[in-house]
């Protein structure tokens, strides 16, 4: 089973946990789908989120995996990563404001045979990003489902809403 945490961000918010992720740890970030399959790693140059992707996913290279990109066969041709929930991948997907739901940082906890990794060792990397979204975190809502932490920009905003 895997693990996840509620947030509440914005995109100067996940902007704030890629840099942290880029100064702290080898990392790869991908979109859940793009137009070609160069712009399904993001980059400095350009913005995190696009039309078509509502998710990133967080690739520490200290992990042995290799994306496998698939094109969909919708009347729009995106690329995707096909192997995402069984490689050693965290998803950061991003709150809709409108109506106000949270995002989530989430770990599938699968893994492939092909590319399997050490799982306690990738837990290690999971947590110090859970503790640095927490310690970051300008707020707290509590809720049915388990805690929304909110990082400063959709803080401000979330309490705006309210």
């Amino acid at each position: 089973m895997g693990r996840q945490i509620q947030i509440g961000t914005t995109e100067k918010d996940i902007f704030s946990i890629t840099s942290f992720l880029n100064e702290s740890f080898n990392c790869i970030l991908y979109r859940s789908f793009s137009s070609t399959k160069e712009q399904l790693i993001i980059d400095k140059s350009n913005s995190i989120f696009s039309k078509n992707s509502t998710q990133i996913y967080i690739y520490n290279t200290g992990f042995k995996w290799q994306p496998i990109i698939k094109q969909t066969q919708l009347k729009e041709k995106l690329y995707y990563i096909e192997n995402k929930s069984t490689g050693p991948l965290i998803e950061i997907s991003k709150s809709n404001w409108n109506p106000f739901e949270p995002g989530r940082i989430y770990w599938s906890k699968e893994t492939d045979p092909v590319y399997e990794y050490n799982m306690n060792e990738f837990e290690i990397f999971y947590n110090e990003i859970i503790i640095w979204i927490k310690k970051h975190s300008s707020g707290i809502e509590k809720r049915s489902y388990g805690n929304i932490y909110f990082l400063d920009d959709a803080w401000k905003q979330f309490k705006n809403m309210n």
